[in-house]
């Protein structure tokens, strides 16, 4: 089980690898947190400080496992790939060649998620 997502998906290696990082570690706590603002699950938030900063502010784990299992494994998988593409200077076509249905979910995903304007408390 992955100590940065919170389902068993078919994660890239860089946040799969063997030798990862406890869950209060800094670095793993800012790729969760990275991947969640990715995926902007604070819009699906109820927390008031997320929704005000447009922004995880609370746990980062936790936020993945609960916005996380909304979204279908395609969205999740494209934002990781979306991710680990930008950690490794890939362009937007190689990815897109690696990826092309997790990216367009992801894509997909991002466009409505961002159509519709947050709540604010």
């Amino acid at each position: 089980m992955n100590n940065i997502l919170p389902h068993d998906r078919d994660e890239p290696a860089l946040l799969v690898d063997e030798s990862r990082l406890p869950l209060d570690h800094p670095v793993s706590i800012t790729m969760a947190r990275a991947l969640s603002d990715t995926l902007m699950l604070w819009r699906l938030c109820l927390s008031a400080r997320c929704q005000r900063n447009g922004r995880c502010k609370g746990d980062p784990q936790e936020c993945l496992a609960i916005g996380g299992a909304l979204l279908s494994d395609d969205v999740f998988n494209g934002g990781i790939v979306f991710i680990q593409a930008q950690a490794e200077g890939l362009s937007f076509d190689d990815v897109w060649a690696q990826s092309p249905d997790e990216l367009a979910a992801f894509g997909e995903w991002a466009r409505r998620i961002e159509c519709n304007p947050a709540r604010r408390r």
